[in-house]
């Protein structure tokens, strides 16, 4: 081509040489011949890009040179992976400096084989073949962290065997350290030996030069021969501690009521009632915190059947609700377990009583109708009597009369009956209750009548009261008497006056003849011992409250370690400053015995002075009343 190249230059010089030499006559054809001749300029010779002659472009045959070049140093970094993956294995151990050659090498010859063009794509896919064979070597973990040539598990054997001789020795020295050696230091020097013994044991081969030092220093331990046991003689002393619970103050109760309660047994069910706890405060429980309680029920006119009503007090206990209290109106009131009554008070509307030293617990206060107790009251008064204080007989029972009168008269009792709608149309009409008009009926009725009303009119005056006092409503206030101060700590190891307990090595092992470990709960006659049987320190807790004071606490125990034992007791005197009683009552409050099989003395609600008193049979209680005529009953 550049021959070929240089003959037409040459050809088109002499063209040129030609054209030149044409004379002017023969313009127009030379100017042709010229724009002929300029047209050749425009021929490029390319450059030669195949120097070998090989039919290969050079520069492709450049990159299927870097691409061998490429390959072998994939091929060199696989052997490298190899080589650094057998010299970690070798000791089977790796430090994390093969683990980082290992794993660069892998990386160097993927990197390698992508680094490979796509014009020699068919040599690049038989290379990443072989690299993904490279994938099939497994790089261990590293097993040597800090290098030091021993795996870390070999390590950790190394150390724990070093702990446990340490152990060792210290055990040995601290039973050596008073010359007396307790079955307790014995055991513990012996168990530290057998630990490093095995700890040692455990050692792998390939840390023998570790292993036979470590040995060797066990070996010069239990040269030194473990002493026989030194029995101790221990010696428990009595310990007595003066347990002061402090003043003893009221606390007020946040008042709880309820509304439209239903009467028990009124209707013939059991209604559940009003409950209350004691003491109000949930984390107080279980110190023996007694309550004054003052409950109140109320419904309109409830004086008229306040004798036929009683308000009674359950305790609700594991085995279902148990009555500690039961009082009527008039003051008849029964309590049991030490339960204080120190008032009632009445009014037309309300039955308040009071009581005192109500024990912890949960409680519920119910209304309960007794039909005996109203039968009775009507037997046991004139007719005059019937709703002198409230609404017994009133218009809701005038067919009870009515039906009396014909049950003892018969056809006779029309003009009387008529006579008696005559009485009744004021009853009717305002409501007026029946004392109101009861001298017009006194004069009307025959004497047979009014003894048959009292005997008969019973069970419809029940039925027709359903009505009117079948709900009430009730109120719990008071107070709660709380001391100061209800647990004290302590140690009965230590001189407590009586001298320090020789303990031994020892423990308590039984406390009022039960056997007992580690930290238990003995429960006492007033109050929980809570302790340690090991260190000796305890916490009680008086859980009697106020009847504790003055009492004295003994728990009796054991204490032995293993060769000898010996007994005392831990003695605790209870002392405290109860609340003054007295403040309770009303300055001018009365005595009265009520003649109930002696379950209680009633200190009776306070007295006006002046006023008249009634004496009733049927409790033989002082009664307030409001006329002053004074009615003696045989």
């Amino acid at each position: 081509m550049t021959q070929a190249l240089a003959a037409a230059q040459a050809a088109k010089a002499d063209a040129q040489a030609a054209v030149d030499g044409l004379p002017a006559v023969v313009q127009t054809e030379k100017d042709a011949f010229q724009d002929r001749i300029d047209g050749l300029t425009d021929i490029s010779i390319p450059a030669v890009n195949d120097t070998d002659g090989n039919g290969i472009a050079d520069d492709v045959d450049a990159l299927i040179a870097a691409a061998g070049d490429l390959v072998a140093a994939a091929e060199q970094a696989y052997q490298d992976a190899q080589t650094a993956l057998t010299t970690a294995q070798s000791d089977n151990i790796i430090t994390q400096g093969e683990f980082d050659a290992l794993t660069q090498a892998l990386a160097d010859a993927q990197a390698a084989v992508d680094a490979l063009p796509a014009v020699v794509q068919t040599e690049k896919d038989a290379f990443q073949d072989r690299i993904d064979g490279l994938t099939d070597i497994s790089i261990p973990a590293v097993n040597d962290t800090d290098g030091n040539g021993i795996a870390d598990d070999v390590d950790a054997l190394i150390a724990a065997a070093e702990q446990a001789y340490q152990d060792a020795q210290t055990a040995l020295t601290t039973a050596q350290s008073d010359n007396i050696i307790t079955q307790g230091e014995f055991d513990a020097l012996t168990q530290a030996l057998a630990d490093a013994q095995a700890a040692v044991n455990a050692l792998p081969a390939v840390v023998q030069t570790e292993k036979d030092a470590l040995q060797d220093r066990i070996d010069d331990l239990t040269d030194i021969s473990v002493p026989p046991v030194t029995p101790i003689n221990v010696n428990a002393t009595d310990d007595e501690f003066e347990f002061d619970l402090g003043i003893e103050t009221r606390v007020d109760r946040t008042e709880v009521s309820g509304t439209d309660i239903a009467i028990v047994d009124l209707l013939g069910n059991n209604a559940t009632g009003l409950d209350f706890s004691i003491p109000q405060t949930t984390g107080s429980a279980g110190k023996g915190i007694t309550g004054n309680i003052s409950v109140t029920v109320s419904q309109q006119d409830l004086i008229s059947i306040g004798e036929a009503v009683q308000i009674v007090i359950y305790q609700q206990t594991a085995t279902g609700p148990v009555e500690v209290a039961r009082g009527t109106s008039q003051g008849g009131i029964i309590t049991v377990g030490g339960i204080g009554i120190i008032g009632v008070v009445n009014s037309n509307d309300s039955i308040r009583l009071d009581f005192t030293n109500l024990p912890e617990g949960n409680y519920t206060v119910a209304v309960q109708a007794d039909d005996s107790v109203l039968t009775t009251l009507l037997k046991d008064v004139a007719l005059q009597d019937l709703g002198g204080e409230g609404a017994i007989l009133g218009a809701s029972n005038e067919a009870a009369i009515y039906a009396a009168i014909n049950a003892v008269l018969g056809p006779l009792g029309t003009p009387v009956v008529t006579l008696v709608q005559a009485i009744l149309l004021p009853v009717n009409a305002i409501g007026l209750p029946l004392s109101s008009v009861v001298n017009q009926l006194l004069d009307v009725l025959p004497v047979n009548v009014i003894d048959y009303i009292v005997n008969e009119a019973v069970a419809p005056l029940l039925s027709n009261l359903l009505t009117i006092y079948e709900k009430t409503n009730i109120s719990v206030t008071g107070n709660e008497e709380v001391f100061a101060n209800f647990t004290m700590t302590g140690n009965i190891f230590a001189d407590n006056g009586n001298g320090q307990d020789v303990v031994g090595g020892g423990s308590i092992v039984e406390i009022d003849g039960t056997t007992v470990t580690g930290t238990v709960t003995i429960q006492g006659e007033y109050g929980n011992l809570l302790i340690d049987t090991a260190t000796g320190g305890f916490t009680y807790t008086v859980t009697a409250g106020e009847a504790a004071v003055g009492k004295t606490e003994i728990f009796d125990y054991k204490l032995s370690n293993g060769a000898t034992s010996d007994t005392a007791q831990i003695i605790i005197n209870i002392a405290g400053t109860p609340a003054d009683p007295g403040e309770l009552t009303p300055p001018d409050y009365v005595d009265q015995v009520v003649a109930n099989d002696d379950l209680a003395t009633v200190k009776n609600y306070q007295e006006t002075e002046g006023e008249p008193y009634h004496v009733c049979r049927r409790l033989n209680i002082l009664r307030n009343y409001s006329d002053e005529k004074i009615k003696l009953y045989p």
